[in-house]
């Protein structure tokens, strides 16, 4: 029997003060997220915020939701 865990759809801004932070990595190792990078856009010299849109899978979706905040703080 498969199970099917919910995915949702984000775009993760991410501020130039968090470029050194491992954002995407705290998804995977802190929720246990399957995380698929669908775009991005991000660079040491990029001008303003970069941004990921990221399509997550995993049980912490259902039971809790994603806060962003949470992770990158």
């Amino acid at each position: 029997m498969t199970i099917h865990l919910p995915i949702k759809r984000i775009r993760l801004r991410i501020p130039k003060d968090l470029y050194q932070e491992p954002v995407i990595s705290r998804l995977v190792s802190n929720y246990g997220l399957t995380v698929n990078i669908t775009a991005a856009i991000l660079g040491a010299n990029a001008v303003g915020d970069s941004w990921f849109d990221l399509k997550l899978q995993g049980k912490f979706i259902a039971s809790e939701g994603i806060v962003i905040r949470a992770i990158t703080g």
